[in-house]
């Protein structure tokens, strides 16, 4: 495409920038420009955009729905959107630069998606993304989710190569293409060495770029560091359920007393969780935690009883209760 047509409409000549957040500037006519700024582009112009630019600003799903291009907030009319229709998956599949468009797109990129990826030729796909990533550095979060999650292994010297020139972006940008293109070693100790970095109070909230590892590596690891917990928060309860959590490393955690404790009952409390939840992190809608070597729910329920008697805050009695509860909702 040539550098002076709207990256919108495609069509006309592109006569106005406007600068965003985070990196170059779209390329607009001055009609799709006037439908921009309104948050009335058609679903062909915002696929268009998005494809370029990611979810910037005005291009937010607080204004158009990311699924199928529609305005939802729009401060003028939307003119003929019909003529202008949304790609869909069954018309992109064998073209991969469209195809990397539509991932791109998607704020939540479908499974269905990447697997039409891991269909099309690994090096094709990694030109493609390698090119987009020159284009516009502001692309690299769904970048590396396209190779972490269509290319995996295939893309490991890319991704070690973009984590080597990273600057002060959030970890969490790279931690999904780590886990998934980088031998596990490698990128565990990658990721881990960053997180030490963090002060005490700034930890917490960091820890589950850890999560997509799944590994019981994850849980040495935070009893290695258990001495700069100091706010126990849902985090660590999530990550630890997520990481073959098992009842013996359980019971050891309870007896050993705070931090480990609370964090403890929390997973514990996920663990025992049928179905969804309040507040449940989305990750655990695709994969449900589960207690590894379980004992019987009366085991469990003892050793949750024992310690509620000994720590009587109410975080840990509410805790505690709702892991009894679940516990004997499963076995009914």
């Amino acid at each position: 495409m040539k550098d002076d047509i709207c990256e919108s409409c495609e069509t006309n000549r592109a006569s106005i920038t406007e600068e965003i957040e985070v990196g170059p500037p779209y390329k607009l006519c001055e009609d799709c420009h006037h439908r921009l700024v309104n948050l009335a582009l058609r679903p062909l112009e915002y696929f268009n955009l998005t494809a370029r630019h990611g979810h910037s600003y005005l291009l937010h799903d607080d204004f158009y729905d990311n699924g199928n291009g529609e305005a939802t907030a729009p401060e003028i009319d939307v003119v003929n959107p019909e003529g202008f229709p949304f790609p869909t998956l069954e018309h992109v599949k064998h073209d991969t630069n469209r195809l990397i468009d539509f991932a791109i797109v998607q704020f939540i990129t479908d499974d269905s998606v990447f697997d039409v990826i891991m269909t099309h030729d690994k090096t094709a796909v990694l030109h493609v993304l390698n090119k987009r990533l020159m284009d516009n550095e502001g692309l690299k979060y769904k970048l590396l989710e396209v190779a972490a999650n269509g290319l995996g292994s295939f893309a490991e010297s890319w991704v070690r190569e973009i984590w080597k020139r990273r600057t002060t972006e959030n970890l969490s940008i790279y931690a999904e293409a780590l886990t998934k293109c980088l031998p596990f070693q490698e990128a565990f100790q990658e990721l881990t060495t960053e997180l030490e970095k963090e002060d005490n109070k700034q930890l917490g909230f960091k820890i589950e770029i850890l999560i997509y590892f799944e590994r019981q590596e994850t849980l040495d690891w935070i009893e290695k560091i258990k001495d700069r917990i100091i706010n126990v928060s849902d985090s660590w309860g999530n990550l630890t359920a997520a990481s073959k959590f098992d009842w013996k490393r359980a019971q050891r955690w309870i007896n050993e007393g705070r931090p480990l404790s609370l964090i403890a009952l929390d997973a514990l409390m996920y663990c025992t969780t049928i179905g969804e939840r309040q507040n449940q992190i989305l990750w655990f809608r695709k994969h449900p935690p589960k207690l590894v070597d379980a004992a019987k729910p009366e085991i469990i329920a003892s050793v949750v009883n024992d310690y509620m008697k000994k720590d009587t805050v109410p975080r840990v009695k509410n805790v505690g209760n709702r892991i009894i509860k679940n516990l004997f909702e499963i076995v009914e």
